[in-house]
Order: C-alpha cells, then structure tokens, then sequence
C-alpha cells in the first residue's frame, strides 16, 4: 500500500471514529433537552459541532490529496 492511501485510510478510520462521537453527542443532547436541560443540551451541541468540524478537515485533506493525483 502507497503511503498516499495509508494516510488516507487511516484517516477514514478517524472520521468513522469521530463520526460515532457524535452521533452519541446528539443522541445526549436529546436527552437533555427533552429534559428541560438546555445549556447542558447546548453543550452537547457544541461538541457535534466541533466533530463535525474536525471530519470536515479530514475530508479537506484527503480531497486535497486527491486532487493532487487526479487526472483531467
């Protein structure tokens, strides 16, 4: 396997990671709001947020990659 695509799969595997972080962020986040929590519910959001945020660069990066080695 090529470094190129060790990296990059290495990297799927940290947004499936993250991507399950947040599912249960959300899934905390119902429950205090459906509680009547809702700074804590807020907080829960916030921290999808910045999951959410972190698979964005990973993707960045690998279709920056990419982008590299495709052929027009």
């Amino acid at each position: 396997m090529t470094m190129a695509l060790s990296e990059t799969a290495q990297q799927l595997l940290e947004i499936a990671n993250e991507l399950e972080a947040a599912a249960k962020h959300v899934i905390t986040a119902h429950v205090h709001f459906s509680g009547g929590e809702v700074p804590r519910g807020c907080a829960h959001v916030l921290a999808l947020e910045g999951h959410i945020l972190r698979v964005r660069h990973l993707l960045d990066d690998i279709q920056l990659r990419h982008a590299e080695h495709a052929r027009p």
